[in-house]
């Protein structure tokens, strides 16, 4: 079992790391994958396979393939969600992706009706991220139907959920479809403000998806505008990439756009050419829209020619082709999926009104009872008063009513010493149940840390096997396939092993108890030194260290060492790869007013403002190269706060990155304050615990 475990997990990173690149590849890892699972009968990697497969397929533009397997796989989820929890979440995703494949072949009622049943899953669980994806879906059915304005309305509604969730990721995606929009309405304008808005949040890390789409946007804007160059040059970058991932619709579009360019340049024989390729992309991959497109072009191209008989060929296929799709049948359908939601829409207000009503009535009768209470206040002070002023009448009562007067007062002063007592009662109750739940979160916080410990400890043995035995394999296996599987399996186990070893310094970290002793940070320096030279520096790299004098602290030595060691290997692992560029790392160890600095600084690849911002989170990735998961800046900056100091991120942009390190100058003073907050702590607590004495008041 655990060796089909790790071979599907094997196969499931083979298809991500060509799913963006080499589609076949990519295809035939998650064919290996769907086929492993239907051979043991396992409905839930049946279905993760089935994804897999659509995921490819619909890259390929094999999109009819895309809808016959995912209605298999639908019904499989459907089927076994009761049994398999984790199936049922997958339906809003399966539903999504076929409205998806449907819009590519032009069954626009069917992809409409598809995604507003994901959209509505999504909303019952009321993940506002998920029904975001969702919304974008259903703006871009509207778009394919040319309901430019209909579909902007869900483009927005998309970009207020992500500002409310304050998650920009995939809102360059939404600007880039905005920017579409705006191009079929004429107002291009518009539509190059959110082309470029949409490249300035990936910046230069977007996804080829996105500039593929945005140059192609450009390409449409620069066109009516009639800047017919600048056009196309960004047709052709965005063609270059469609067909390096062999995107035949994009291809398609951008082939059909260089065509008219052509056109209007009197380029009558390439715009042919251009118009002749697409037109064969666009009937392999069922691309409904773009075949009337490229039918209407070719039917004036021959026009033009004054070969009747062609054009007429090609008018009577674009006319046949167009009532195939826009027919009555469709309108209907459209118009029947957007009632039945915005029926469920105006349902949920009308619930919410009668709520809203049903609390306004109940608001009325509070208000109509404290008016009643009132009305009887005000006449008991009515009565009162009258009785005082009868009392003042006759004298010789007087001293009889004060006396009843005075014992009620002590009626209430007696209440209101057992109102005190109840009160100090629950105080105390409530005290000492946040006193349990610190105890409990500090024991739950100790387990923790002796649960990583334990398992980072108890994973080794069986990393140390499974790498002695892919050794052991490797030297005796011929297959070159079987021999980079092993490879990579070798590699696995080592990156494994790296991370544990860190988990397991974090555990040290919390639990160590700080010995503090004089530091020499040349002695540590030039050990961390002679240890990276022994691991292999990077070409040309160079490590430059200049120490002040005076720089002596009292701390910990070994954590000293953690935090200084992480970040130069952080400057070596992300040097600069440029052969323009001679890669370096520079420490600086310096003395102010508020103790001990030390600077890294390097000329690396850096990272953006957004990564930046969590570069000292645990398994923060700033970049592909981190292959031990994020955890070695994590490692510095929890050591350099168990020391008292402090570690921050000076700036980190292209042209590289600097940390700076303050270090206190003596670490007994920092366990010395350590200690008398803590103390103070306890005492208040005790303070909080202990009753307070009740005061009785009384009236005379």
């Amino acid at each position: 079992m655990a060796k089909e475990n790790d071979r599907f997990a094997l196969l499931n990173e083979l298809f991500k790391e060509n799913n963006t690149s080499d589609y076949s590849t990519a295809l035939k890892y998650a064919d290996e994958f769907y086929n492993l699972a239907m051979a043991k009968g396992d409905s839930v990697r049946i279905v993760q396979g089935g994804r897999m497969r659509a995921f490819t397929l619909m890259d390929l533009g094999k999109n009819e393939e895309v809808v016959s397997e995912l209605n298999y796989i639908l019904g499989i989820t459907k089927r076994n969600q009761n049994k398999y929890p984790e199936l049922k979440t997958q339906i809003k995703f399966i539903l999504n992706n076929a409205g998806i494949a449907n819009m590519y072949l032009g069954n626009y009622d069917k992809a409409l009706d598809l995604h507003y049943q994901s959209l509505l899953i999504r909303e019952e669980e009321g993940d506002k991220k998920s029904m975001r994806t969702a919304i974008n879906n259903i703006g871009l059915v509207f778009y394919n139907l040319k309901d430019y304005e209909r579909a902007i309305q869900n483009y927005l509604r998309a970009v207020t959920i992500s500002k409310e969730i304050n998650d920009l990721n995939g809102l360059e995606r939404i600007y880039i479809n905005l920017g579409l929009c705006y191009n079929q309405l004429n107002k291009f304008d518009e539509a190059i403000k959110f082309f470029n808005e949409g490249f300035k949040i990936c910046n230069q890390n977007c996804d080829e998806n996105i500039v593929k789409e945005g140059l192609e946007g450009l390409g449409f804007a620069y066109q009516a505008n009639h800047q017919l160059f600048l056009a196309k040059e960004n047709f052709i970058k965005s063609l270059e990439i469609s067909k390096k991932q062999n995107d035949n619709r994009y291809a398609s579009e951008n082939l059909l756009a260089l065509s008219k360019i052509e056109i209007e340049l009197k380029n009558e024989d390439q715009a042919k050419k251009y118009l002749d390729e697409a037109e064969v992309l666009a009937v392999k991959s069922h691309l409904a829209e773009l075949k009337l497109a490229i039918y209407k072009e070719l039917a004036d191209y021959y026009g033009r020619k004054n070969n009747y008989k062609s054009s007429l060929f090609y008018q009577n296929k674009y006319a046949q082709f167009k009532d195939s799709i826009f027919n009555d049948k469709l309108i209907k359908n459209l118009t029947k999926v957007q009632s039945n939601y915005d029926q469920r829409e105006n349902l949920k207000t009308i619930a919410e009104k009668d709520r809203f009503v049903a609390l306004q009535k109940e608001i009325i009768t509070k208000t109509q009872r404290q008016y009643i209470f009132i009305i009887a206040i005000t006449c008991l002070i009515a009565s009162l008063t009258a009785v005082l002023f009868y009392f003042t009448r006759r004298q010789q009562k007087i001293n009889q009513e004060l006396s009843r007067a005075k014992n009620k007062i002590e009626e209430q002063n007696d209440r209101l010493e057992s109102y005190n007592k109840e009160l100090e009662v629950r105080v105390e109750e409530r005290t000492n149940d946040l006193n349990l739940s610190n105890k409990a979160l500090r024991q739950v916080n100790d387990e923790l840390d002796n649960f990583i410990y334990k398992t980072s400890h108890d994973i080794r043995g069986p990393l140390a096997t499974l790498k002695g035995m892919s050794n052991v394999a490797l030297m005796d296996v011929k297959d070159e396939l079987a021999i980079s599987y092993l490879k990579k399996l070798d590699v696995t186990a080592d990156r494994m092993n790296t991370i544990l070893t860190r988990l397991m310094i974090v555990n040290q970290i919390n639990s160590s108890v700080l010995m503090p002793s004089k530091i020499d940070f040349k002695e540590i320096l030039d050990e961390i030194f002679a240890f990276e030279r022994k691991k292999g520096l990077p070409s040309r790299f160079q490590i430059n260290c200049d120490i002040a004098q005076d720089c002596s602290i009292v701390s910990d030595a070994s954590l000293v060492r953690i935090i200084l060691e992480n970040l130069i290997d952080n400057a070596i692992k992300f040097h600069n790869t440029s052969d323009r560029l001679d890669p370096f790392a520079k420490i600086h160890v310096f003395r102010d007013q508020t103790g001990v600095k030390v600077t890294v600084e390097d000329n690396g690849i850096g990272m953006g403002s957004k990564e930046g911002k969590d570069v000292f989170k645990m398994f923060m990735r700033a970049s592909e190269r981190s292959e031990i998961g994020g955890i070695g800046l994590y490692l510095a900056k929890l050591a350099t706060e168990k020391i008292g100091g402090e570690v921050k991120l000076v700036y980190s942009d292209s042209k590289g990155s600097m940390f700076e390190l303050t270090f206190p100058s003596d670490l007994n003073d920092v366990i010395k304050n350590r200690t008398m907050s803590e103390q103070k702590l306890a005492e208040l607590r005790q303070n909080q615990i202990s009753p307070n004495p009740t005061s009785r008041s009384t009236v005379i």
